[in-house]
C-alpha cells in the first residue's frame, strides 16, 4: 500500500474529538484524507501535539526543542523527520499551514528525495503581508527557504494561484477548491436544493 505524510499540528484533536478550535485548514486537511484513502492510500500524520490516539491513525510526533542551542535543536528535528521518512517512504508529502518550521522536514525529505506538497491556507501567507507574520527576520528566511523547496503549491484562489506562478515558475501551482465530505444518505438530485452552505471564518485576508 502506498503512504502519504500529513503534516497538520491540529489534526489529532479533530481525529479524536477533542474540543478544540482546529481551523478550516485541518478540516480540509481531513476531508483530503478521505479522498486519499479511497484512492488506496496509507495515511501517517505528523504533529507534535500529545494526544491519546484513538483513531486508526499513525501519529508521528516531533517537537521542535528549544533548550540547547538552535544548531542542535534544528539538526536533531531534521534527524527524526529522515528518520520518520526512511521508515515510512511516502509518495509525497503534504503540508496544511505553510509555516517557517517546515523547512525542517521539507530538507529530510529533499535528501530522500520525496516530494511535497503545500497547500496555501491564506493570502497573507504568500503576499506582502507574509513578513509580518513572523516575530524575527531568520524565521521569515527560513518560511521563504521552504517555499522554495516545495515541488506543488495547491492553492485556493485566483490571487494565489497568480503570484504563486509570478514568484515560482518552475514549479507545479494550482487551484483547487475546498473539499467537502458528502453524506451517503443525502439525497443531493433534490431540484428544490441547488446551493451547498459553507460554514467559515471570515477575517479581512480571507
Amino acid at each position: 500500500m502506498k503512504n502519504i505524510l500529513v503534516v497538520d499540528e491540529n489534526l489529532p484533536y479533530l481525529l479524536n474529538n477533542i474540543n478544540f478550535p482546529v481551523g478550516g485548514a485541518t478540516v480540509q486537511t481531513r476531508n483530503w484524507m478521505h479522498g486519499f484513502e479511497d484512492l488506496g492510500y496509507n495515511i501517517i500524520i505528523n504533529s507534535s501535539v500529545e494526544v491519546e490516539n484513538s483513531s486508526h491513525y499513525i501519529i508521528e510526533r516531533v517537537s521542535i526543542k528549544t533548550s540547547r542551542s538552535k544548531l542542535y535543536s534544528s539538526f536533531s528535528s531534521i534527524f527524526q523527520y529522515y528518520k520518520i521518512l526512511k521508515k515510512y517512504n511516502p509518495e509525497f508529502i503534504y503540508i496544511s499551514i505553510p509555516w517557517w518550521t517546515n523547512f525542517l522536514i521539507i530538507i529530510a525529505a529533499k535528501i530522500l528525495n520525496i516530494r511535497v506538497v503545500q497547500r496555501i491556507s491564506n493570502d497573507n501567507l504568500v503576499n506582502k503581508e507574509a513578513k509580518n507574520r513572523f516575530n524575527n527576520k531568520f524565521k521569515y528566511i527560513f518560511y521563504k527557504i521552504s517555499l522554495k523547496l516545495t515541488n506543488v503549491f495547491l492553492c485556493q484562489n485566483d490571487y494565489q494561484l497568480d503570484l504563486l506562478k509570478k514568484r515560482y515558475s518552475n514549479k507545479i501551482v494550482k487551484k483547487l477548491y475546498n473539499p467537502f465530505l458528502l453524506d451517503k444518505g443525502c439525497d443531493y438530485n433534490n431540484k428544490s436544493r441547488n446551493y451547498i452552505a459553507w460554514i467559515g471564518l471570515f477575517q479581512y485576508q480571507k
